[in-house]
């Protein structure tokens, strides 16, 4: 009996130590409501709009620092999920997410506020401020940002994500073009 419970309280312990995790999450409208914003119209067109999208992070935020189109901050829409590993209470965790921003116009100034990265034990806010343009939007379509992927690694598993939240509307195609140009580059 006493060899059992050893056993068991070695299967426990053993258990507790080493363990793995997994979480999704989600930030902002649903996808139907994407969907709706988009096809009323409330949400710009891929003709005269540009939608930032990136992944690696769980929260984004920018200023619109334009006048004409007013200062504003929009919020990121977010899916993604944390997995990991715990190994002897030391955590090895890996953030698989997706991100954008609604569509915004072309002639857009854009500064990144804050951004949040998720790890083991614990999440990463960098806040940038809201002095200065990071980006002006000067042509129409998608543009990836990732400071940490410099070689867009992600952005195709970034569009795919993206891709339902703008399933039948206008920028479906421009999504699965920019999918198909990423997919002949890594043939190369």
């Amino acid at each position: 009996m006493k060899k059992l419970i050893g056993i068991v309280a070695l299967i426990a312990a053993t258990m507790t130590a080493t363990s793995c995790f997994s979480t999704g999450y989600k930030f902002g409208a649903s996808k139907s409501d994407v969907k709706k914003a988009v096809t009323s119209g409330n949400w710009g067109s891929p003709k005269d709009c540009v939608v930032l999208f990136g992944s690696e992070y769980v929260d984004f935020h920018v200023f619109q620092q334009n006048p004409a189109f007013g200062y504003q901050r929009y919020d990121a829409q977010v899916s993604g999920t944390t997995t990991g590993t715990s190994i002897f209470l030391v955590a090895v965790a890996k953030t698989k997410s997706m991100f954008f921003i609604r569509p915004l116009p072309v002639g857009s100034e854009i500064a990144i506020y804050a951004y949040r990265n998720s790890g083991a034990y614990g999440d990463t806010v960098m806040y940038c401020g809201i002095q200065g343009v990071d980006y002006v939007f000067n042509k129409p379509g998608l543009l990836y940002y990732d400071k940490n992927d410099p070689e867009h690694k992600n952005e195709y598993e970034s569009l795919k994500s993206m891709q339902s939240y703008f399933k039948n509307t206008d920028w479906e195609p421009v999504i699965e073009k920019r999918m198909e140009e990423l997919a002949n580059e890594s043939k190369k």
